[in-house]
């Protein structure tokens, strides 16, 4: 059962009861139904097969490519000029039903309230029993937004605070306005809080860890405090997506800052008022410690080990390009196909995707990309190998209810 979980937890990459809830997709008929996909899905990526009776169960789909802010760690950066996408509702609802996803990424490059029909999409993936994370820059969340998107809300929704001061929130991500922002979120967090929002959503706040905000762990401390928002606050390092070019190296904090912030948080942690500060100040501690070695995270080694993403996951942007992993992006040679003039089915086992496969599983250090990547799956897939004997042993022995092996 653990190994189950497991599963469950990496190809949705959310906790225990959300994978329990998008499996069932509310009714006991679905949930038998998504069972028996799974038990393909299981049976592919135990065996690596390069082609696939199943297509992915988490597609994450980029509506929009624009975007109102330039923030600094964003691979808009590396990619340069981008010609302005856009998917119709019409689309992406034709997409969705040819895929059946379980679980739909609404983002990419870039900010999805930029998207005119973006709630009519979250209300079809809703009605169609499939959960829906979306992240976004909280720019355009005002009181009319909110109101009309108060039934509409996805079940994840991911708010992003790089920076704890108007000086550095604003340099981190240019364009925004700190004190916007902030109070969109306020409001709510303040509704969310209150229940006034869609049942069910989880809200998320992510902070991706870097030069300009190293140091503001006790700014951030208190504004998460008075959003009361401690318990749902994330910090992630950012790193080199292109290593080739190391574009964002000048926004890499180095050893050096690594020791002076050792240095200051290392009483505040000693002198924390509650058990809540000093976690947070430790956990800040423990992030910011990937940049102790120099180009780490930056640069990160080489590595043949197993990643099974595309087996179960993939990426449409808004031009209708299919990529394996959003981490691919700006990759010309990684591009499996278009949607505008293919079908998913065509693109999903076609050539291209199938030599990707291969190439992953056996020489993953040839692929751009791939070999500097930190995924790394072998764990999983050993899970992987149990969860699928042990349902082939059940369907020899003819535990079978129905059409549905249990």
């Amino acid at each position: 059962m653990k190994a189950l979980f497991a599963f469950l937890h990496n190809v949705t990459g959310i906790g225990l009861f959300y994978p329990l809830k998008n499996l069932s997709g509310g009714s006991f008929a679905i949930a038998l139904s998504r069972l028996k996909r799974l038990q393909s899905l299981v049976h592919s990526m135990a065996h690596r097969s390069l082609t696939l009776k199943s297509f992915p169960v988490r597609v994450q789909i980029e509506t929009v490519n624009a975007c109102n802010f330039r923030c600094k760690m964003c691979a808009r950066v590396t990619i340069g000029q981008i010609s302005f996408a856009e998917i119709s509702l019409e689309r992406f609802t034709r997409l969705i039903k040819e895929i059946h996803p379980y679980y739909v990424t609404l983002n990419g490059l870039g900010e999805p309230f930029l998207d005119k029909t973006i709630l009519k999409k979250i209300r079809f993936l809703v009605k169609n029993d499939i959960m829906v994370s979306m992240p976004t820059n909280g720019s355009l969340l005002n009181e009319l937004v909110v109101s009309k998107s108060e039934e509409a809300f996805p079940d994840i929704l991911q708010f992003s605070v790089d920076g704890a001061t108007k000086k550095s929130f604003e340099a981190i991500r240019v364009g925004s306005n700190f004190e916007t922002v902030i109070e969109n979120y306020r409001n709510i967090l303040t509704r969310h809080q209150n229940g006034k929002n869609r049942p069910g959503t989880q809200i998320r706040i992510l902070c991706a860890l870097q030069k300009k905000n190293f140091f503001e762990f006790q700014e951030m401390f208190a504004l998460m405090s008075s959003l009361n928002a401690l318990e749902i606050f994330c910090l992630v390092p950012i790193y080199n997506f292109s290593p080739e070019t190391q574009s964002f190296t000048a926004e890499i904090p180095n050893p050096h800052d690594v020791e002076e912030l050792t240095q200051l948080i290392a009483p505040r942690i000693k002198t924390a008022k509650t058990p809540r500060e000093k976690e947070f100040y430790e956990n800040w501690l423990q992030c910011a410690k990937n940049f102790e070695k120099p180009d780490q995270p930056s640069a990160p080694e080489e590595t043949n080990t197993p990643c099974l993403i595309p087996w179960f996951n993939t990426y449409i942007a808004a031009n209708g390009d299919v990529l394996p992993c959003c981490y691919l992006l700006g990759r010309p040679s990684h591009i499996m196909g278009n949607v505008l003039n293919k079908s998913f089915q065509e693109i999903w086992n076609g050539s291209n995707y199938v030599s990707f496969r291969k190439n992953l599983m056996q020489n993953r250090s040839s692929l751009p990309g791939c070999r500097t990547c930190p995924r790394n799956d072998a764990s999983f897939h050993q899970k992987l190998k149990i969860i699928d004997q042990v349902l082939y042993l059940k369907s020899h022995l003819g535990i079978v209810s129905g059409k549905v092996s249990l």
